[in-house]
């Protein structure tokens, strides 16, 4: 589940918004991000850890080729709409899962 005030507050974020950019081609590490993106290493962590706590991105653990481990993220959301009304922001996101279902997920508010 989305937290929208947490979501809104990322969306607002340029650096957010670069790692989702990034995130939308496909699963990358923090690392890959790091060297992709003029942002510091600790704000690319911080970053991720905001995304995936409002569950914007999703990752998981990898063993590469030398039997270490590493996370990979990448973005849970295909789509996510803001609705302004007198009793407050409506957010509604489609799940990544859902590509090519068109289902909208509605969340709270």
């Amino acid at each position: 589940m989305i937290d929208s005030n947490a979501a809104v507050r990322l969306l607002s974020d340029d650096y957010a918004r670069s790692v989702l950019d990034e995130l939308d081609e496909g699963p990358l590490s923090a690392k890959e991000l790091v060297e992709r993106l003029d942002i510091s290493r600790p704000t690319v962590y911080r970053r991720l850890d905001s995304l995936e706590s409002a569950g914007l991105v999703q990752s998981s653990i990898s063993v590469r080729a030398d039997g270490h481990h590493q996370r990979r993220y990448c973005v849970s959301v295909d789509r996510i709409r803001l609705t302004f009304e007198s009793d407050g922001i409506t957010v509604e996101a489609n799940d990544r899962a859902d590509r090519g279902r068109d289902v909208a997920l509605p969340l709270h508010n």
